[in-house]
């Protein structure tokens, strides 16, 4: 099923009635609330509904760029290979610490590039190539951002032109932008690089009424982000399994990201 803006906007309405216009932290996982999921509520489309609510301001995007720019600091390549769940999910629990509404977006990123021409994708759709592995890939979504990505420039064997066109990526992908039109098919190519079925599109693209899609362009490239689902991680902090700059993600955000926000 499809959500459309009015079932995230009664979904945040029920949700609210829950925990508050300005729920405490950690909300997501509390024990009602996890409860009345249980009983039927689209826990993670009311939290959706909740972000798109919340009007975006300056002192908010700039704090949450500050929190960013302390764990894109201290990211180490062979902490966070390939696992841009675990990275985000740690990095969605500083955010909610914060008082900043988010989830995070699991989906696909379609690149194209001039040089060398061709272009990469991390395809949602895919099936697992084993038990560990999760096609596709995540970022986060704030009231100010539609995409906010520290892991892209961390990925393992993708193929394609992701090689040559990772180290002009920027630590930190933030986009504001949500673009409406039709997503192409071709955008989901499948292991022999034809378009996906009709099934597999329409679920990788059920979120595009209400969140669209976002566009990354640099010199020689362009990079779509192409959300697929909202999540928010079912861990605390202490229990992610990764490691930012040599510390478990609990320790990093008491060293380099709570002085930013007792500061704020």
């Amino acid at each position: 099923m499809s959500p459309s803006g009015p079932d995230v906007e009664e979904a945040w309405r029920r949700l609210r009635a829950l925990v508050g216009d300005q729920p405490s932290p950690r909300f997501f996982n509390a024990k009602r609330v996890l409860a009345a999921e249980e009983d039927g509520l689209p826990v993670m489309d009311g939290m959706l509904g909740r972000l798109l609510e919340t009007q975006p301001t300056r002192e908010r995007g700039a704090l949450t760029l500050q929190i960013c720019a302390e764990i894109a600091d201290r990211v180490v390549a062979a902490e966070v290979e390939s696992r841009c769940h675990n990275l985000h999910g740690a990095l969605l629990l500083m955010l909610d610490s914060a008082g900043i509404p988010s989830v995070t977006a699991w989906g696909s990123v379609y690149a194209e590039t001039d040089d060398p021409p061709g272009g990469f994708v991390l395809n949602a759709e895919l099936p697992a190539e084993n038990e560990n592995h999760r096609p596709g890939h995540s970022w986060i979504i704030t009231p100010e951002f539609s995409v906010i990505d520290l892991a892209l420039t961390y990925q393992g064997q993708v193929g394609g032109s992701y090689a040559s066109t990772k180290a002009a990526i920027p630590p930190i992908v933030h986009l504001s932008d949500r673009r409406r039109d039709p997503i192409p098919r071709e955008w989901y190519p499948n292991q022999q690089g034809s378009p996906i079925s009709d099934d597999a599109y329409a679920n990788a693209t059920k979120y595009f009424d209400v969140l669209g899609w976002s566009e990354f362009s640099g010199a020689n490239f362009k990079i779509r982000y192409l959300p697929g689902a909202v999540q928010v991680p079912a861990e605390d902090l202490h229990d992610i399994d990764l490691h930012i700059g040599g510390l478990r993600p609990d320790y990093a955000f008491e060293r380099s990201v709570l002085p930013v926000i007792d500061g704020k």
